[in-house]
């Protein structure tokens, strides 16, 4: 009996290197798969950053030929000149630039008697007037209509 254990132990340390060694074997596939991997992966990363920097280059050149870059930059010097127009063209800057305005045709004209009488008094009616008028464009003696 003592034998037939022995020898099962033998089997036993056999069976278990075997094992061992497969799944060393097993291991070090996994590795070497994994390391393939990653190496085809960062060559498809070059072969496709290849192809995008060169797709986005004609797509410039194509934008160049047919004149949509030039569009683009208008359109970026459009909106700066609007942005630039905004602050002065609110209702509150435009009575304070119509009012130097007429002074300054006021003062190229010369003093004339009467018009300036005239136009005075009728500058005085419009700033009345603009006063009534909210920012929204509506006086206040009038509701909104629908």
């Amino acid at each position: 009996m003592g034998a037939a254990i022995s020898k099962l132990q033998k089997s036993l340390d056999g069976l278990n290197g075997t094992v061992n060694t497969k799944i060393e074997e097993l291991v070090q596939t996994t590795v070497s798969m994994k390391d393939t991997n990653e190496k085809e992966s960062q060559t498809f990363e070059l072969i496709l950053r290849g192809y995008g920097d060169t797709f986005l280059l004609e797509i410039n050149r194509l934008k160049s030929d047919i004149g949509l870059k030039d569009l683009d930059e208008l359109i970026q010097k459009l909106k700066k000149i609007s942005d630039a127009s905004e602050e002065p063209l609110k209702p509150e800057n435009v009575d304070v630039l119509l009012d130097e305005v007429l002074l300054g045709i006021k003062d190229l004209m010369g003093p004339s008697g009467d018009s300036s009488k005239s136009e005075s008094k009728a500058n005085t009616q419009t700033k009345k007037e603009m006063t009534g008028v909210k920012p929204d464009g509506f006086d206040s003696a009038s509701p909104p209509s629908k």
